[in-house]
């Protein structure tokens, strides 16, 4: 009798923790979605304030000089928040490739 006990604890056990998994798999999906969006726009607002910062009417505008360095600064943590993504999924950056062939 207590064999049955402990073997439907460890079914139940299972099935929890394969729910679980799958949540954690959905989330990551979700989570890997948003910072490619998030990176899309970002690369979207970069090349509008750069196109802003070279026509000849803003062209040396402090203002937007400071956009422009924001706007790559944004763009360097988002690379840097894929990065992070691409480890946590066993993905290897094609930079570091590149690099261990030559």
């Amino acid at each position: 009798m207590i064999e049955w006990i402990i073997i439907g604890g460890l079914i139940v056990s299972a099935v929890l923790l394969i729910l679980y998994i799958k949540n954690l798999l959905l989330t990551i999906r979700n989570i890997e979605t948003m910072v490619s969006d998030v990176q899309e726009a970002s690369s979207h607002y970069k090349t509008l304030v750069e196109t802003v910062n070279k026509s000849e009417t803003y062209y040396g505008d402090p203002v937007i000089q400071e956009l422009v360095e924001a706007s790559n600064e944004l763009s360097h943590r988002l690379g840097l928040i894929s990065d992070i993504e691409r480890q946590l999924l066993g993905e290897e950056d094609d930079e570091e490739n590149e690099t261990q062939e030559n």
